[in-house]
């Protein structure tokens, strides 16, 4: 009887890790096909990095290109200057202010402050994360049922326009699904 047990719960497991597996490959999967739908806007960055070109602006000096998300003279691996380009690798590196990129200039990979890249036709493409019932699109920087143009839900992808608004919770946005601009909370843009 013990025996039998021991199978029944070895075979909840195995059943268990394939519905693991499953899961993970098809998120997986998904995520390799929107990889792997460049636009205009992106392009192929050595074989398996579909990425977005930022340029390079705002600095005093130059933008370092670092070994490590952290200001430290040590990891410093090379300098970009404003008007230089950048192909964004991964935004998604665990420090908000840090991404990997990929440096044509200087032929190397690294970490740079990202709030010196600027997209070539805005800031960037964000997508819509974190809210519960909905994104208000609106007509000014300001929370008021009256201004409110949209509803945006989570997974929308919007392209920021601009950053320094008056108000730093709002950025102004084009939103690609309708075609209209207006400002949103940048709290929920990832």
């Amino acid at each position: 009887m013990h025996r039998f047990k021991e199978e029944i719960i070895m075979k909840k497991r195995i059943v268990r890790s394939i519905a693991a597996l499953t899961l993970a490959v098809s998120v997986f999967s998904a995520g390799a096909t929107a990889a792997n739908a460049c636009t205009d806007n992106t392009r192929y960055v050595g074989i398996d990095y579909c990425t977005d070109s930022y340029t390079v602006y705002g600095t005093k000096y130059y933008l370092a290109l670092r070994t490590e998300m952290a200001y430290r003279d040590e990891n410093e691996i090379g300098r970009i200057v404003n008007g230089q380009t950048v192909d964004v690798v991964d935004k998604c590196t665990g420090n908000p202010e840090y991404w990997y990129v990929y440096a044509p200039t200087l032929g190397k990979y690294g970490y740079v402050n990202c709030n010196y890249l600027k997209a070539e036709n805005g800031y960037g493409i964000y997508v819509v994360s974190g809210v519960v019932n909905y994104l208000a699109l609106r007509t000014e920087t300001a929370y008021r049922d009256e201004n409110e143009i949209e509803q945006l839900c989570n997974g929308e992808m919007v392209n920021v326009l601009e950053t320094n608004t008056g108000n730093p919770e709002y950025w102004y946005v084009y939103v690609l699904s309708s075609g209209k601009y207006g400002y949103v909370n940048k709290n929920y843009l990832v």
